[in-house]
């Protein structure tokens, strides 16, 4: 999913209710995707789950704008030791839906 891009950094919104995915691609383009909090609870309580899902699957379970679900996914990639293979399974350790809650409140103090 990153193959095009140099560098992304997670922060959340002043209400601390959005996550928020800054990236800046190898052509010097700049976007920000946001996720609802509540998108992300319910991505990682999916992941929590033990099922192995694909994105797509998780896009149409949640119904979720796929936007937000990549963001959330993303996050969980870089932070909840979620990982993907070749066909885009996505698997993770248990206790997922923990260290994502965890993470993002360590984000909302640090920003």
């Amino acid at each position: 999913m990153l193959k095009f891009e140099t560098l992304q950094e997670f922060s959340t919104s002043v209400c601390g209710t959005l996550l928020k995915r800054f990236c800046i691609s190898k052509k010097g383009t700049t976007y920000t995707h946001t996720c609802e909090l509540d998108t992300l609870k319910e991505v990682a309580h999916l992941i929590d789950d033990c099922q192995i899902y694909r994105r797509r699957d998780i896009i149409e379970i949640t119904g979720a704008p796929s936007s937000q679900v990549h963001v959330a996914l993303q996050f969980l990639i870089d932070r909840c030791s979620v990982d993907y293979d070749e066909d885009d399974y996505l698997y993770g350790p248990p206790d997922v839906y923990a260290d994502a809650m965890l993470e993002f409140e360590v984000l909302k103090a640090f920003k």
